[in-house]
C-alpha cells in the first residue's frame, strides 16, 4: 500500500537486460493509454534498478506467465486466456468492447 491505496509494483533491478527493458516500455503505457488498461502513475531509477507504479485494478490477466507455461496458457483449462477463448462468440465480441484488440 502507498498512500493506504494498492498499488501494482513492477520493479527491474541487478540484471542489465531487464532493468532497460523496464525503462523502455515506460513510453508504451503513454502510447497505448486506454481506459480499461491499469494507469501508469509513475516509474523512476533507484539506486539497483528501475521501478514502475501502478494504480491498483481489481481482476484477472488472460496471460498470466508466472502460473502457466506458454502451452498451458492456450491449453489448461484453469487458464484464463482458455476460458476467455472458450466462451461463445456473441460473449467473447461484447468483451471486446472493452478490451483493447491489442490485448486479445
Amino acid at each position: 500500500m502507498i498512500d493506504n491505496q494498492k498499488k501494482f509494483v513492477e520493479y527491474a533491478g541487478e540484471v542489465e537486460d531487464a532493468i532497460l527493458r523496464l525503462k523502455c516500455a515506460m513510453p508504451n503505457y503513454n502510447d497505448l493509454f486506454h481506459p480499461n488498461l491499469i494507469l501508469l502513475e509513475k516509474h523512476y531509477e533507484t539506486v539497483k534498478g528501475y521501478v514502475a507504479i501502478f494504480k491498483w485494478a481489481d481482476g484477472e490477466c488472460l496471460h498470466p506467465h508466472w502460473a502457466f507455461s506458454p502451452y498451458e496458457k492456450v491449453y489448461h483449462s484453469d487458464s484464463p486466456y482458455k476460458r476467455f477463448r472458450d466462451l461463445k462468440i456473441e460473449k467473447r465480441l461484447q468483451a471486446k468492447l472493452y478490451i483493447p484488440f491489442f490485448l486479445l
